[in-house]
């Protein structure tokens, strides 16, 4: 799960974010930038969860640029227009602002506005790269992954470290170098552990915990146990996302890299830390992937659509038609936002 060249991304984002990217506001800086175009979106519906969707943001990549989609409008602006390519943006938990990394000399982590205003480094100075940044679930900390005590072995070496949302007080979390190649980082909705995505030096992608206050180190092991055991030889984990109301319960989103397998393993899955047990919910190359508050139910983008479904399986049903025409991209990362989804 490389992040940080413009050339390189999942297969799964990318059946995703080639239908969005039209432009109504754009730069001069790079060359193709989103044409100006875009579709009313169209609604099945008009439950609570529609009407809370009308108030959802996307932010995506496109070009090395980032980008903000309104869901109620169908608006989308280019919030940066830099020069220098940037990745991995999250939403904050209250939708305002978004943390990304930037790739200058060095890799950076980067805070502005919904509305692109406010525009802030908060990384920089040592001798390493910042990178993947992620909220905690009050918004009072951002996690970052640093490889600034070992420049000279780079992501390999990273640790996790902690800091205010102005850049401020950047504490180590962990120590000792236990991670193996990390890239990407999700905390728990009660803020007591945080989940690693290591894509390792021996092949395969995993997984592993660290509590969040000590900065221990756990591997789940239980997770490639249970892959194997679906016949998923080697997988990318583009999701580790704990449920709100039960930590043991993980959405992730695998997709099958075995020879031969075509895509007959790719999904969504649910698995219980607990009892290391994986279930398949549904088949759809999902991105942007996140839980209701509520824990009954996941929500997701598939195809320009968005779609909810239960956590067996039931349904799915769907939320919005992004009925967005653009001149497609080579690069994509996105977040989706809205009132009714836990933070991640």
């Amino acid at each position: 799960m490389k992040f940080f060249s413009q050339k390189t991304f999942t297969p799964i984002i990318l059946m995703i974010l080639v239908l969005f990217l039209a432009s109504q506001t754009g730069c001069t800086e790079k060359a193709g930038n989103p044409t100006n175009e875009a579709n009313p979106a169209t609604r099945s519906g008009s439950s609570a969860k529609d009407e809370g969707i009308k108030a959802g943001k996307i932010v995506f990549v496109d070009q090395g640029d980032i980008w903000v989609m309104d869901l109620g409008s169908g608006e989308k602006k280019n919030i940066t227009c830099s020069p220098e390519n940037e990745t991995r943006p999250r939403w904050s938990p209250d939708g305002k602002k978004i943390a990304f990394t930037r790739q200058e000399r060095l890799l950076n982590v980067y805070i502005v506005n919904a509305d692109g205003s406010g525009l802030t480094r908060l990384t920089g100075g040592t001798p390493g790269s910042d990178f993947a940044p992620a909220w905690s679930p009050d918004g009072k900390k951002i996690t970052f992954l640093s490889s600034r005590d070992r420049p000279d072995s780079k992501f390999p070496n990273a640790e996790i470290y902690l800091m205010n949302p102005d850049g401020s007080v950047q504490t180590r979390l962990t120590g000792g170098f236990e991670l193996e190649n990390p890239d990407c980082l999700w905390w728990s909705f009660d803020g007591s552990q945080i989940a690693v995505h290591e894509e390792g030096t021996g092949g395969g992608t995993g997984i592993s915990l660290v509590n969040a206050a000590t900065g221990k180190v756990g591997r789940i092991e239980a997770l490639r146990e249970a892959m194997k055991k679906e016949g998923i030889k080697f997988s990318l984990i583009n999701f580790y996302l704990f449920n709100p109301r039960d930590t043991n319960l993980i959405a992730c989103s695998l997709y099958d890299m075995s020879k031969g397998k075509g895509d007959s393993k790719n999904g969504v899955y649910i698995f219980d830390q607990g009892s290391g047990s994986l279930k398949k919910i549904c088949s759809y190359d999902a991105g942007a992937l996140g839980w209701l508050r509520d824990g009954t139910a996941l929500v997701y983008l598939e195809k320009g659509r968005i779609y909810s479904i239960q956590k067996d399986g039931a349904g799915p049903v769907m939320l919005e038609d992004l009925t967005v025409q653009g001149p497609g991209t080579d690069y994509s990362e996105l977040d989706l936002y809205w009132p009714g989804m836990a933070p991640k």
